[in-house]
């Protein structure tokens, strides 16, 4: 029997203290929310992208709205457990 690795989780767990990290730093300083947005647009981008049929403009409509609204409530957001 294998033995099964921790380390896909402590990636997975790293990459979210990561994210916390730069969440805390966008909460007291707004121009660092840039890092956050140039991380995850291209991927949000293209997650929209294929849910919307292909649809770029809609596609980047969406994402613009989803980045403005985490930005509007980033004071609130609140680390998980």
């Amino acid at each position: 029997m294998s033995k099964i690795s921790a380390k896909p989780f402590s990636k997975a767990r790293q990459r979210r203290q990561e994210d916390w990290l730069l969440v805390k730093a966008a909460q007291k300083n707004s121009d660092e929310y840039k890092k956050l947005y140039d991380k995850y647009k291209e991927s949000l981008y293209r997650y929209v992208l294929y849910h919307v049929g292909y649809d770029k403009g809609v596609a980047s409509d969406l994402v613009q709205d989803v980045f403005f609204k985490a930005f509007s409530h980033l004071k609130d957001f609140k680390e998980a457990n």
